[in-house]
């Protein structure tokens, strides 16, 4: 059986911290479960996935469980062990734990009314359970009826990926009279207007205006919230008309959620909103956009940055390349279609027959350890197919190269596999090879750092091929001995001058050797198919049971990990990986302490 206890957490899109906590397990371990609540009045975001089937099998029976609980109940005697306080039996003759999971929620909130489930989704890597907790409206009786905690019993489909509960408290409508409030929301400054939900693409700039009747009241406060957004987006609501009516962009697919609240003199409420959904149209995207940024951030002070997608068909000299910069007087390829907003991009490609391209992101400003964190994603067929993020210090001018994608699949279809040596023909305490020394523009892709306990690294940024014409996106070849390690003994630290560059390839063609490799895209695997993205329950499953240590970390702020043999799985905290989290980066030493 996998439980969690219950903690506050709210909405992280809107600058505020997740917590979560695991509870011990008293049976086998079981997919994680994890419980995410948000204020009233704020909804949690939906992730983009494929909606999973569930049916609710809450019944009088399971009533009077003794404190507030959420748990997977995985077998009959896990139902039996979690109802065994109850004071009556509750019945599971109807659930075959053959085939489903059953999820128990009990919240701690008396003054609840009702829990309920509105959808399930399976993003990929995780379930997310989307449940309301209702409250009584103004002016209305605090008794719910209930006998005991407020509760909802679910049945899922068994699944060994962790489970996300969101819950949200909604507050019901008022009872007696009250402020009346209509919302309505149209597309465009030429649109209809419509009192329903409001379907929209990315690039519509959506308005919204409220109606308000207080009768012989004063009206005292009227509120607009952007109450959910999509993951990466930035948009804001624009007031207008004295604040009766707003308007925001639609920059990234996804569903958002507008929130009017008005108050009269006699503090009674009327609250309406509008829900305006982005769905992932049809076709194959490559979509930019940022995370690790507070609400009230300004785009305008987010790096510069250019999202490519190159076509690899063809002789290099001869592929067209798409992205929002083209060359003066240069037209972009009829197989790409370009969109963007105030911090986010968006491609579309549709090449007959489709096509594969290298895509790429070319900062064009610096990115500190405290910038926003840049994230690319590919969606095809309505949903997401990979995500990626880059949380590295690059200076203006770097490329970050994340591979080749597919268009028929909306993949990235280049790969390479991890060795004892190394990455394909980056091989640890072994000079670069003679192809990697030869490279036109191995100066540029010169990086130096520090890490650990203030040791001086510099190496290589790479990309690698493997099988051909496959291209995997960049690792990172850190060389022993460099010029950065000889100007930090003569001077102590701070950062590499840029004459260090070219002497940096002077001595790496005259033999220094790969100390470490960093490797920080998915794309890079063990030959079991473990690597960055993967969560620490896949590497026990195939490695064996795995305990995470606290490390220092390899850039920035301690970090966790797990090891096998010269390989050291990453996560961005020890909590984060025994929460479900991804493996971050992948780190390969020479002589591993």
């Amino acid at each position: 059986m996998s439980e969690v206890r219950r903690t506050p957490v709210a909405l992280a899109w809107l600058g505020s911290a997740v917590l979560s906590a695991l509870a011990a397990s008293s049976c086998a371990p079981g997919p994680a479960l994890f419980v995410h609540t948000a204020r009233i009045g704020q909804t949690s975001q939906t992730e983009i996935g494929q909606p999973v089937p569930f049916q609710s099998i809450t019944r009088p029976d399971q009533a009077g469980h003794p404190r507030a609980q959420f748990a997977l109940l995985r077998s009959q005697q896990d139902w039996d062990l979690f109802f065994a306080d109850h004071p009556q039996r509750a019945q599971s003759k109807s659930i075959d734990f053959g085939k489903s999971t059953v999820l128990a929620a009990f919240v701690d909130d008396l003054g609840a009314t009702r829990l309920e489930t509105s959808h399930v989704i399976d993003n990929g890597s995780a379930i997310h359970v989307y449940m309301r907790e209702g409250f009584p409206g103004d002016g209305c009786s605090p008794h719910s009826g209930l006998a005991g905690l407020p509760y909802e019993l679910l049945s899922l489909p068994n699944s060994k990926k962790p489970v996300h509960v969101h819950v949200d408290s909604v507050r019901d409508p008022a009872c007696g009279k009250s402020v009346g409030a209509t919302l309505s929301c149209r597309i465009g400054s030429d649109g209809k207007w419509s009192t329903g939900n409001v379907a929209a693409k990315v690039g519509d700039v959506v308005e919204c205006k409220a109606e308000i009747l207080a009768g012989a009241k004063m009206l005292v406060d009227r509120t607009w919230i952007l109450a959910e957004a999509p993951k990466g987006s930035v948009t804001k609501l624009q007031f207008q008309d004295g604040g009766a009516s707003v308007r925001f962009p639609v920059d990234v697919f996804g569903r958002y959620r507008v929130h009017v609240e008005a108050t009269d003199e006699d503090n009674k409420r009327g609250v309406a909103q509008s829900l305006i959904d982005a769905a992932v149209a049809e076709g194959t995207f490559v979509e930019m956009s940022w995370s690790n940024f507070e609400a009230s951030s300004d785009p305008s002070k987010f790096p510069k940055v250019e999202l490519h997608a190159a076509d690899l068909a063809g002789p290099p000299a001869a592929r067209r390349d798409c992205s929002v910069a083209l060359a003066s007087g240069a037209e972009r390829p009829a197989w790409c279609d370009v969109q963007t907003s105030s911090a986010a991009t968006l491609l579309r490609l549709h090449k007959d027959p489709p096509g594969r391209y290298m895509v790429s992101v070319r900062y064009q400003s610096e990115r500190t350890d405290n910038s926003p964190v840049l994230c690319v994603r590919t969606l095809s067929a309505g949903a997401v197919v990979t995500e990626g993020c880059d949380a590295n210090v690059r200076r203006a001018g770097a490329i970050w190269e994340i591979g080749a994608i597919d268009e028929a699949s909306g993949g990235f279809d280049g790969r390479a596999f991890l060795t004892p040596k190394g990455v394909a023909s980056i091989e640890l305490d072994q000079p670069l090879s003679p192809g990697i020394l030869a490279l036109p523009d191995l100066e540029r892709r010169y990086v130096a750092r520090y890490y650990f306990d203030a040791q001086p690294a510099e190496g290589f940024r790479l990309a690698v091929t493997q099988g051909g014409s496959a291209v995997v996106p960049e690792v990172w070849a850190i060389v022993a001995d460099g010029p950065y390690a000889e100007w930090d003994r003569k001077f102590g630290p701070g950062p590499a001058p840029p004459a260090l560059a070219k002497a940096a390839v002077v001595a790496a063609r005259a033999g220094l050797k790969v100390k470490m490799i960093v490797i920080e895209s998915p794309r890079v695997t063990t030959r079991s198919g473990l690597g960055v993205g993967s969560s620490l329950a896949e590497i026990s499953a195939k490695l064996g049971a795995r305990v995470p240590f606290v490390v220092p970390a390899l850039f920035g702020k301690d970090e966790c990990a797990v090891t096998d043999g010269n390989v050291r799985f990453s996560f961005a905290t020890c909590d984060d990986a025994r929460a479900g989290g991804r493996v971050t980066r992948v780190v390969m030493m020479a002589n591993p302490k």
